[in-house]
């Protein structure tokens, strides 16, 4: 018995920088979690989000481009930048206004314990988009990466597993007698999970020498929302940070999690500390929002995507197809973390 194998066919990202709304995949919540004290504390400006670190400091994003002069509304009353200040290694912005943010209770505390934040869940705010129309796609999954095993073998039966695959990809089994030519059996089969094992029982001709091997089926993905224009709300959302790199944190758009669009970036990212205490452990940068397309590049939209498979990124003639390979493959968010910066956040306000 010889089994055969369809190989993958992986193709590599280009990366571009997105900015950063909150959406959540569980929810269009425009409401603080129960126990976070600082929903006041979060504030729209110059398009995107900032939040209260001290009674005359916001801290933000660089790249909102927020500069003396520049106006916001704090708990229903005007307020103005006075002065911002850069910090030169990292995208943090701090932003010195003229009339007081509340008082000390107020005031969101820094997470400042250094190393990993790797696996831990976060709470985010921002003023971006909401969940917009849903995107379906149908490929043809011929390329994802399955294999036979745990064979077994009668004179008229044949059981095995097959492995590979995501969840709800079917496939067939086609056999041969001759390596030549192949029939396909008339029974199809589904994956129940990713990566996953699925037990196959077939007929084979009696005594006969026989192959098998796996062709996959046409497949449905939900790869997620279109990202639509931003309405202005406070979103709240969960997520999980998943890696570092450099001065990032990147959390991926999972089940339990949120990407970050137009209107999420300087948005705060809060952390529980073992002390039981929300803190302040990053601020939302931007995603790999947008330019997506079906059709390689030519009609492009910005999306949120638990699924990045079967579409392409960016634009015709330079676009990247996302094969299936290991699916689901989700856009991620990054987010500068405020610990190693702590130090030089101290210098600047005082504490």
């Amino acid at each position: 018995m010889k089994t055969n194998l369809v190989s993958a066919l992986i193709m590599l990202m280009g990366m571009i920088q997105g900015y950063g709304v909150t959406v959540s995949i569980t929810a269009d919540n425009t409401n603080a979690p129960v126990g976070l004290p600082y929903a006041a504390q979060v504030v729209s400006i110059n398009g995107g989000t900032a939040a209260v670190y001290d009674k005359f400091w916001l801290i933000t994003t660089i790249h909102l481009n927020i500069v003396s002069n520049t106006t916001f509304i704090y708990n229903g009353v005007a307020n103005v930048v006075t002065n911002v200040v850069a910090d030169t290694n990292s995208q943090i912005l701090l932003c010195q206004v003229k009339k007081p943010l509340g008082n000390s209770s107020t005031w969101i505390p820094p997470y400042v314990k250094q190393g990993s934040l790797d696996g831990m869940q976060f709470v985010t705010a921002g003023y971006g988009a909401g969940r917009g129309t849903e995107m379906i796609t149908t490929e043809i999954v011929n390329t994802s990466f399955h294999y036979i095993t745990n064979l077994y073998v009668t004179d008229s039966n044949a059981l095995f597993e097959v492995f590979g695959g995501d969840s709800g990809t079917s496939f067939a089994v086609e056999i041969s007698t001759n390596l030549q030519s192949w029939v396909t059996l008339t029974n199809t089969f589904t994956f129940s999970g990713p990566e996953s094992f699925t037990s196959v029982s077939i007929s084979k001709p009696d005594c006969d020498q026989a192959f098998f091997r796996i062709r996959s089926l046409t497949t449905t993905i939900t790869n997620g929302w279109i990202v639509p224009s931003s309405d202005g709300k406070k979103r709240w959302a969960f997520g999980k940070f998943t890696r570092t790199e450099g001065e990032n944190i990147i959390s991926s758009f999972t089940l339990d999690g949120c990407l970050i669009t137009p209107g999420d970036s300087g948005g705060p990212v809060f952390v529980k500390d073992t002390d039981g205490k929300w803190k302040l452990a990053a601020i939302n940068y931007g995603s790999f929002y947008t330019p997506w397309s079906q059709d390689g590049g030519f009609n492009t939209f910005p999306a949120a995507l638990v699924d990045q498979t079967g579409l392409w990124w960016y634009y015709f003639p330079f676009a990247y197809y996302y094969a299936p390979c290991g699916r689901p493959q989700p856009s991620e968010s990054f987010h500068t973390a405020v610990a190693p910066r702590s130090a030089w956040i101290k210098s600047v306000v005082g504490h």
